[in-house]
């Protein structure tokens, strides 16, 4: 090895490696000669082996074999070659612990430098500089230049200013204009402002510079690109000595495009060179602030000036369109159709902004499928966003989860928003579960900050809709909680879906926290219904309060259902006077129309009195009411029963089909047939009309029970249960209904309904067979002829209705027995009964019946009767 580094061949490097890799594998221990050691060192550094260099000195740092200096300095040049900083540090610290036998060196020092150079590691090379200097070791200027030069491209104002301060001094003026220049070239080059703008400073302050016309138009374009418009206005201030370009920039205000066009007109006229990139950069204002007219006639002034604009002037001024589709349509087909020049991914994002803008979200989806074929836009996160809210707002919820997995399967950057959109989705196609999964992935994955997650609303919108879908009051309790520590502001929406569902606890907490924030009537609404729901009087007076107040100050207009919740909180109050001011209020605003609400709340006041007043009656005072509905006061008769009926004609007289809480308060005040007429012809109306119709027990049955056998018109309430059997599915309305008919009808009556319930295969399924003991109940009753339950059972045992429940039955078994006792029943009438009473069992279940109704002793006669028949 001596001998090769005696006289160098590059033919030995292959015996040279052979006999170091046996050194290292046989003979390196820690007792070993320095030179020995060294001498390795020496000849993979003599090959330029540098990575070999590092190995065989991690060797022998491994055996515990001391450095000499030599080796030290070798193995830190190699680190400098090749860029190994780490080697390097750890050369430096060696070099001090073998302070016995070497002193520091700065060509170490050197060394260890430009391998962080290397690396880029600008700090370690600024530690490196102090340790230096507390060692009295000079550091040659080309390092520093070198670490300036590394700290301007890492954009680092702070550490270039500082080592700036520590070296300025050792360079002539000459020389450092020099170095700042080249400085400066270097950070325009790679668009670095602030360094820019520090090394600009210290040209000024130090070689008392100026400005050049190529450099003010380089910065002028870096201001354009990072959009520091006011920077550069300064810039050009100071150049020109002319400061009318306008009033300061202040920003986010777009004011300053006028600037813009003052400056650029300034540039032109001091000649000032003006590149694409800074057309470009003023383009790109004018399309973010939707100014077409300037950006299409900037446009043309690149053409004058010789340029040729490229996609992104074009691109620029599509943006400026804003939702004018033809236009954008147009520009794009322009870009098409310049030969050397092609749309970009940004072309696509900017024409389907458009299209979104616009609303036009088929064609959103029609773009990109056809753009998809040919360019791979759906790699580009913001275009998948677009194309995903186009098939949210056509209701493509299916292709939606399928668009957005497969972004997040592919590791897309997909914003905030779009997780929300997803989750509505999810709603929408009954998952709600996989909904409130997404928004626990949202909030705990980290992927968004807490800022990121209280300004998007709509993933909050969604979570308190998927709870409401399934019915997680709880979790939307914890949901709101958390909403009002992020400060979220959800969609009114949501908020009303709030005061909906959550308890009536915290409904004071939400008005006081959403009420009088966004000053919304719908939020007003929902808070006055919710709150008189549950008897909150003192609650209810402060909205009230609180929302004339706002009302006052403008900031909202009541609607027909807030007059109405007022009206009905002063009727539940029995406060005439309130009451009246409201309908003189309501009467006097136009943008207002009466509703079946405002008739409710006319007619529980009416009620109320009636029942905890009595005798008084309607007076004077009353007029507001009646000039709001438009009645005739010379029309009442002064009761509160004839007001209340004179309401209701009105009302039907309007058009407005009062609903079944309207009913129930009259229903309360009628005693006879004439008195419920309206009512009756209301609910026939509300059964006609094509809007659905919920009814309730309390004034179906009093209708029923009011007409009871009614010669006149016996039809009407036939027809009236008929059509409850087809259109109201509550069964309990239904069986209430039958009790109270069978109950006051004649069994006439009672078997014209059953027949009417049976008759039509359209209807076949009207009746349920645990009803028909309503029927038979009246039937067997002593009133009831014997012939009227014959006509039911043949009925029956000709529909679906067969055979009868065993209770059915059996209720008829124990009429025929009361009969027998009370009437001549002729054998054969008993026969046929119990024949069509059995139709559909089997002779079995028959005999297992029989076993049951043998134990009763009244019931032994018709148990005969059954024997008779051979069963």
């Amino acid at each position: 090895m001596k001998q090769f580094l005696s006289n160098p061949d590059p033919a030995q490097h292959d015996m040279m490696k052979r006999i170091i890799d046996t050194m290292l594998h046989h003979h390196v221990y820690a007792t070993m000669r320095g030179e020995e050691a060294s001498v390795m060192v020496m000849v993979t550094h003599a090959m330029q082996e540098y990575d070999s260099v590092i190995s065989v000195y991690q060797s022998l740092r491994d055996h515990n074999v001391p450095p000499s200096p030599i080796t030290l300095e070798l193995v830190s040049d190699a680190c400098a070659r090749i860029g190994k900083h780490a080697t390097a540090l750890e050369i430096v610290e060696r070099m001090h612990d073998e302070g016995d036998t070497m002193l520091p060196l700065g060509k170490i020092y050197e060394n260890a430098i430009r391998a962080c150079h290397q690396d880029g590691k600008w700090i370690k090379s600024m530690h490196l500089f102090d340790e230096m200097a507390s060692h009295d070791l000079q550091t040659p200027r080309e390092l520093y230049v070198e670490c300036l030069t590394l700290c301007t491209q890492n954009k680092e104002p702070n550490a270039t200013r500082k080592l700036l301060a520590k070296v300025q001094h050792t360079f002539l003026n000459e020389e450092l204009k020099i170095l700042l220049l080249s400085l400066l070239k270097i950070v325009l080059k790679e668009g670095n402002l602030e360094n820019a703008f520090l090394l600009i400073d210290e040209l000024r302050e130090k070689v008392k510079w100026r400005i050049t016309k190529d450099i003010l138009a380089r910065m002028m374009e870096v201001c354009a690109s990072e959009r520091a418009w006011d920077r550069a206005e300064s810039l050009l201030t100071q150049y020109t000595g002319d400061s009318s370009f306008g009033q300061p920039i202040v920003y986010p205000s777009k004011s300053y495009t006028s600037n813009i066009r003052a400056m650029m007109i300034a540039m032109k006229d001091h000649q000032i060179p003006m590149t694409l990139d800074l057309y470009n950069a003023a383009l790109r204002e004018y399309g973010r602030h939707r100014l077409e007219k300037e950006a299409i006639k900037l446009f043309q002034e690149i053409i004058q000036a010789g340029l040729i604009p490229n996609e992104v002037s074009y691109n620029a001024v599509m943006q400026s369109l804003d939702r004018n589709i033809g236009q954008v349509k147009g520009w794009f087909s322009r870009l098409k159709a310049q030969n050397q020049l092609n749309p970009t991914r940004d072309t696509y994002l900017i024409l389907m902004k458009a299209l979104s803008r616009a609303n036009l979200w088929q064609e959103v989806i029609t773009t990109f499928e056809e753009v998809s074929q040919r360019h791979s836009i759906d790699r580009d996160h913001r275009i998948m966003s677009i194309v995903t809210v186009a098939h949210a707002r056509l209701r493509n919820y299916e292709k939606l989860l399928q668009l957005f997995c497969d972004m997040k399967m592919r590791g897309l950057d997909l914003p905030i928003h779009l997780h929300g959109e997803a989750m509505f989705a999810y709603i929408y196609t009954e998952q709600w579960q996989n909904a409130l999964l997404l928004f626990q992935h949202v909030t705990e994955s980290g992927q968004f900050d807490t800022n990121q997650l209280a300004q998007c609303a709509i993933i909050w919108d969604a979570v308190i809709f998927a709870c409401v879908r399934g019915k997680q009051h709880k979790q939307m309790e914890r949901y709101y909680t958390e909403m009002t520590h992020y400060q979220v502001r959800p969609s009114v929406k949501t908020v009303i879906q709030v005061i909906k569902h959550l308890d009536d606890v915290q409904l004071e907490s939400i008005w006081n926290t959403f009420g009088s924030d966004y000053r919304h009537v719908g939020i007003v609404n929902e808070t006055l219904q919710r709150a008189m729901e549950h008897s909150k009087p003192d609650f209810v007076q402060l909205v009230l309060s609180d929302a004339e107040a706002m009302r006052e100050a403008g900031c909202i207009h009541y609607n027909s259902m807030t007059y109405s919740l007022f009206l009905r909180y002063f009727a539940m109050k029995n406060d005439v006077a309130n009451f009246t001011k409201v309908c003189k209020q309501m009467n006097q605003d136009d943008k207002v129309t009466v509703t079946v609400f405002t008739y409710r709340a006319i007619l529980q006041l009416i009620h109320n009195l009636a029942r905890d007043i009595g005798t008084e009656g309607v007076t004077k005072d009353w007029q507001p009411i009646f000039d709001l509905i438009g009645v005739d006061p010379g029309e009442i008769d002064g009761t509160f029963e004839g007001t209340a009926k004179r309401v209701l004609m009105h009302a039907e007289d309007q058009g407005c089909l009062c609903d079944p809480v309207c009913l129930r308060y009259y229903v309360g005040m009628c005693h006879n047939v004439e008195d419920a007429e309206v009512v009756l012809r209301q609910l026939e109306n509300g059964f006609r009309s094509a809007n659905s119709f919920v009814l309730t027990s309390a004034v179906l049955d009093a209708i029923i029970v009011l007409f009871g056998d009614y010669d006149e018109q016996p039809d009407r309430i036939c027809d009236l249960m008929v059509r409850v059997f087809e259109t109201q599915s509550c069964t309990e309305l239904k069986c209430s209904a039958l009790s109270a008919f069978c109950s006051v009808n004649s069994p006439q009556n009672v078997v014209r309904l059953f027949e009417s319930l049976c008759s039509s295969l359209a209807r076949s399924n009207l009746l349920q067979k645990d009803q028909v003991v309503y029927f038979i109940a009246r039937l067997v009753q002593p009133d009831a002829p014997l012939e009227q339950l014959d006509t039911l059972l043949r009925i029956a045992s000709k529909s679906d209705l067969a055979p009868l429940p065993p209770s059915s039955v059996a209720l008829i078994v124990e009429g025929i027995a009361e009969k027998r006792f009370r009437e001549n029943i002729s054998r054969r009438d008993q026969h046929s009964l119990i024949r069509l009473a059995c139709s559909g069992y089997t002779n079995d279940q028959i005999r297992t019946f029989l076993k049951v109704l043998g134990a009763s002793p009244e019931l032994k006669d018709v148990v005969a009767v059954f024997e008779e028949e051979d069963y």
